[in-house]
């Protein structure tokens, strides 16, 4: 009987998701923090629709 879970002989070594998914990560870890929480906030918009200016937490 054959089990339904992967073992990692049945992916490739190498693919262009892995290389795509390398070369942003590479890109991901030269942003300064401000150019990550801008992008973090355009991704959030891109999501959720637009945000206000200022985001306010939830408090208790």
């Amino acid at each position: 009987m054959k089990s339904n879970q992967q073992t990692a002989a049945d992916y490739p070594k190498s693919s262009n998701g892995k290389k795509w998914a390398a070369a942003n990560r590479k890109k991901a870890n030269q942003l300064s923090d401000e150019q990550r929480a801008a992008l973090f906030q355009k991704g959030l918009a891109r999501l959720y629709g637009k945000l206000p200016k200022e985001t306010v937490l939830a408090g208790r």
